[in-house]
Formats: structure tokens, C-alpha cells, sequence
């Protein structure tokens, strides 16, 4: 028995992942659609077959036709001729090619009825034409993906549709586990919009590789897109853990393993089945082309956000490791640890070199491996190679100018800085404004700060977001736009920040805002308030969160918000 399955990323984050929430909605609301039109259909078939074909000799051939193998007895045990008949119709209704179902029916009617068995075969155009003109449409015909079709609506539609419970349930396990760090590095907005990407990329590379084919069968689900998401996520926070559940034969446990041997893993796996033709009614091509959809778009569009060189605590994702409270130096807990993992690793390493030797094998006899995968992928692989200083960020610089900021070098930390605040480096870019701000190694220019501090609120640093709120608050920065210092506030305390919040409620305590009513205005303190206490009671700062709670208490002393906070800091007491 083997068992390998993912259950969680080891990253947190506290922002609410809006587009993962609306494309889980989609695909179940989608699914029960189509559930409840598998329902109707085959209904329909039942009562049509039960008050309408009076065919008996050919209701008992279907049954037959339909039947069971009991392989004890060694011969077919037949089914009720109303329900086989109600199969047919059903089996009929939802073929694209109905040819191909009506030779697969006559060839087991004639198992059953000799050479006479096929002829029956010839009544059931005309018994499903009748049945056709009254049954409902079928909805999933009609919402997937043709293969080759530039349908784009059908490519959405055929997205989110699935086949079954199981392929529902499994396809957005994989994708919430990791389209929940995604969204979180990328926001909402640009995350909806990469899906749409992979959406579109994966049918094209489909059309383009697939034009002009006949007979390849239509295609749903969400698996490409999801590839694309682990392709993504492995691109953007390579070294982010993700936890995977094993059972293989005896061992049974748990492990842990990098972002970037995941997707090294299933996308092996998926070129394997590709050029082996194993697996087959599962579209591995749009799987790869997902990967590749995935990682073109971190390479091309977000290279600044790799885990290494934004701070991923302030984007509000924190990377962790479960069960680390356990004691793992103890020596013999090491030792139990790895030889129940034993039998994992040891397969894992047949499987690489099983995967390495049968993709060798089809690259000398398969040319057309060869083109369509093989010599694009070794070409980029080429380019990427003579352009990856220019993707791939300078972590060893960024580690290093750091250091020189803790021993207070401030020279070359700036040059270092500076050269990678250029190139786009958000840590980078808020670690030089501070210096600016603050006049370390360098004059105090607000001007300056200001700049690289923008640079870095507009990659979603909440701690420049703060920052650059207090300058344009204070009158140190111009002001582009009406309350732009709220603004920039209010984005550093929506990811999480608790002194952001703290000031956006002082502010509103402090200062008449045109056009807002005073109900209004306390309305927006309390709940401010509400936002730190709960942000300082989550990065354990008691005090802080005593003070947000006594300030909400003195605007409304009924307020629900004092009441949650003071139920929770009654959690906090042994801190």
C-alpha cells in the first residue's frame, strides 16, 4: 500500500483569501449544478424506459448487455431491463460521440444474443430520439472543454466543472493548500488575475500542440490551473515547507519537503504519464503546461516577491514549522524519526531513477517528445541560465547588507542597499528609506525616504506602509491625494499591522474629518482599536493590548469588541 498526499503548507497568514474563497464557492455551486442535472437526466431515462419502450426482448438483451460478471460462477449476472435501458439512453445522452457508444452496445449485445444481438443494436437510435426530445440538456456536455476549440467561455466553464465528488474534493485540497500563501504574496486582486492567466495559457498551449485532431476527448476540472498554483508557489517561496502525509507498506507518517521538490515531484510524475500514456482520461499535458504557465509568470512578473527578498511578515505570511515545540534533538527521537521515513526515501530514489530511465528511453525513440517537450524545455533552461542574475534576486547581498545594519557599518550598507533597492528588492528599498528617515550613516533627507519608502508600500510592506503613513501624517512628505496618510495607514493595518491601527484610531479621535459624522467616526476608532488589540494580543504584547482595550471601553463601555478582548487577554496570562 502507498499513500502520499499533502494535507497543509507550513506558511501562515492572517489576510482573508478572498479569490481562493470565490473559486471554491464556484466549483461546488457548479458541481451541485451538475449533480442535480445527472439526477434529472437519469430520472427521466427511468420513467421513459419504464411507460414508453414496450421492447421487452431488448430490455432483457441490454440487462444482459449491462450485467455484473460474477467471476465465481463465471458468468454474467443480468441487471433489471428498465434500469439497463435507462443507461443506454443516459449513456447515448451524454457521449459527444454517440457512435462510439452504440458500437460498444451492439458488441455486447451480440456477447449475449449471437450474431441476432447486433441487429438489436439497430433499435436504439430511434428509442433515444424519442427519448432526446423530452429529456433535460445535459449541462456538463455543454459547459467543458473541447479538445481543440476556441471557445474561451467553454475553457472558464470547463475549469471549474469536475466529473465527481472524488475529482471536486481532491483538486481544491491541492489548490487551497497552496493558493493560500500565493494570494497572500500577491493580494487578492493580481492573484485573481494570474488564475485567469493559467486559465487562458493552459487552453492555448492545449489548442496549439492538439490543432487539428479528431476524437480527443473533451476536458474539465481545475487540476491545470492548480499545477499552476504549486508551480507559483514553488517559485515565489522555494524554501517554504509544505507537510505531506505517507503510508508505504509498514511506515506511516508524516514529512515535511521544500516547495521546490514538490513541484520537481508531481510535475516528474506528470511527464512520466505524458510519454508513457499512463493514467490515460487525465490531461497531463495541461498539467505541464500549468507548471510552465507558473513558473514563466514568477520569472516574468513576480521575481520581486520571492520569499528571500520581500519580508514575508509584512505581506502578513509567516513561515513555520509544525510541532516545533517537540524536542527533536533528542537523539533517539532522530533515530526513530528516520528509520520509519526509511522506506519513503528509499522509494523516492527508485522512483527518480525508474522516471530518469523512462524519459530517457522516450527521448531516443519518441521524436515527438522530443519536439513538443524536450528541446523547448531544454532551450529555456539555456536562457534562463545566461539571464538568472537578472531573475533571480541576490540573496547573499541582501543577507549580507543586513548584517552590515546590525553592526551599525553604515557605508556599505547603504551602497549595498541601494544597488539592490534599484533593482527592485522591497526589504531592500524599506531598509533604505529607514536609513533616510532616520539619518543612519547617511543625512536625514524626508525626501529620500519618502521615495524608497513608497516604493516598498507599494509592494505591500506593511512596515513602509506605516511608516510612510506617519511622514505624510506629520507633514514630513507631500501628500498626492486627499488622506493619502489614512490610506497608507489603513493598508499597513489591514495586513496586520497593530500600531498602524492604533493610529488610524488616535487619528479619528483627534481629528474632525470632513464629511464623516461623528457616530461615524467613533464607529471607525472602536473598531481600529478592536484591530490592534487583537494584532497585539496575536504577537503576545499584553500591555499594548490592555491599553487598546481600556481606549474602546472609554468610547463604549458595552461595546462587544471590549468584551472579546478582554475574554482573550484573560488567555494571555502566563505570557
Amino acid at each position: 500500500m502507498i499513500l502520499y498526499f499533502p494535507y497543509r503548507a507550513e506558511t501562515e497568514t492572517e489576510q482573508i483569501p478572498w479569490t481562493t474563497i470565490i473559486v471554491v464557492v464556484l466549483c461546488f455551486v457548479i458541481f451541485l449544478a451538475q449533480n442535480q442535472n445527472d439526477k434529472r437526466v437519469k430520472t427521466a431515462a427511468l420513467t421513459y424506459c419504464q411507460t414508453e419502450v414496450t421492447d421487452n426482448e431488448l430490455k432483457k438483451a441490454l440487462g444482459h448487455a449491462w450485467g455484473d460478471i460474477d467471476w465465481s460462477l463465471l458468468e454474467i449476472i443480468p441487471i433489471d431491463g428498465d434500469e439497463a435501458c435507462a443507461r443506454t439512453m443516459t449513456a447515448m445522452h451524454y457521449a459527444s460521440d454517440k457512435e462510439d457508444v452504440l458500437y460498444w452496445l451492439r458488441r455486447q449485445l451480440s456477447y449475449t444474443k449471437d450474431k441476432g444481438g447486433w441487429n438489436l443494436g439497430d433499435r436504439i437510435p430511434e428509442l433515444y430520439q424519442n427519448y432526446k426530445f423530452g429529456a433535460p440538456s445535459y449541462l456538463t456536455g455543454r459547459i467543458v472543454t473541447e479538445r481543440p476549440s476556441w471557445n474561451i467561455w467553454r475553457w472558464f466553464t470547463g475549469t471549474l466543472a469536475h466529473a465527481d465528488w472524488s475529482h471536486l474534493i481532491f483538486n481544491l485540497i491541492f489548490f487551497v493548500i497552496f493558493a493560500l500563501t500565493v494570494e497572500a504574496m500577491l493580494g487578492s486582486f493580481v492573484f485573481g488575475f494570474t488564475l485567469i492567466a493559467f486559465t487562458l495559457g493552459i487552453n492555448l498551449f492545449d489548442n496549439i500542440v492538439f490543432w487539428g485532431e479528431v476524437g480527443l476527448p473533451a476536458t474539465l476540472g481545475l487540476s491545470g490551473v492548480v499545477s499552476g498554483v504549486i508551480a507559483l508557489f514553488a517559485y515565489l517561496a522555494p524554501h517554504a515547507r509544505v507537510r505531506f502525509f505517507y503510508w508505504l507498506f509498514l511506515s506511516v507518517g508524516t514529512v515535511s519537503l521544500p516547495g521546490w521538490l514538490v513541484i520537481v515531484w508531481y510535475a516528474g510524475w506528470d511527464a512520466y504519464y505524458q510519454v508513457t500514456s499512463w493514467g490515460s482520461g487525465i490531461n497531463y499535458g495541461a498539467h505541464l503546461a500549468g507548471v510552465a504557465m507558473g513558473l514563466i509568470l514568477g520569472l516574468v512578473f513576480f521575481k520581486e516577491r520571492r520569499h528571500w527578498t520581500v519580508d514575508l511578515d509584512a505581506v502578513g505570511v509567516k513561515l513555520t514549522t509544525i510541532g516545533k515545540d517537540i524536542n527533536r534533538d533528542t537523539t533517539g527521537f532522530r533515530y526513530i524519526e528516520t528509520l520509519s521515513a526509511a522506506p519513503l526515501y528509499l522509494a523516492t530514489i527508485y522512483i527518480v531513477v525508474a522516471t530518469a530511465y523512462t524519459l530517457l528511453f522516450y527521448v531516443v525513440f519518441k521524436h515527438t517528445f522530443i519536439i513538443i517537450y524536450l528541446l523547448p524545455a531544454v532551450g529555456f533552461a539555456l536562457w534562463y541560465r545566461a539571464h538568472k542574475r537578472r531573475f533571480c534576486p541576490d540573496q547573499a547581498r541582501l543577507k549580507e547588507a543586513l548584517n552590515e545594519l546590525k553592526h551599525n557599518r553604515w557605508q556599505p550598507a547603504e551602497k549595498l542597499l541601494a544597488e539592490l533597492a534599484e533593482r527592485g528588492h522591497t526589504r531592500a528599498q524599506f531598509e533604505l528609506g529607514k536609513m533616510y528617515a532616520q539619518g543612519n550613516g547617511v543625512p536625514r533627507i524626508d525626501g529620500t525616504a519618502e521615495k524608497w519608502y513608497r516604493k516598498a508600500a507599494t509592494n505591500r510592506h506593511r512596515d513602509a506602509q506605516y511608516l510612510l503613513g506617519l511622514m505624510l501624517n506629520d507633514g514630513r512628505a507631500v501628500i498626492k491625494s486627499a488622506h493619502e496618510d489614512l490610506y497608507w495607514l489603513d493598508q499597513a493595518a489591514a495586513a496586520g499591522h497593530g500600531d498602524a491601527a492604533m493610529a488610524l484610531a488616535h487619528h479619528y479621535v483627534n481629528r474632525r474629518i470632513p464629511g464623516l459624522e461623528k457616530e461615524d467616526a467613533v464607529e471607525k476608532t472602536i473598531n481600529y482599536y478592536r484591530m490592534a488589540g487583537e494584532t497585539f494580543i496575536k504577537e503576545k504584547r499584553r500591555d499594548d493590548a490592555i491599553v487598546a482595550l481600556r481606549e474602546i471601553e472609554g468610547h463604549d463601555r458595552g461595546n462587544t469588541s471590549a468584551q472579546v478582548l478582554a475574554e482573550k487577554l484573560g488567555l494571555l496570562t502566563n505570557i
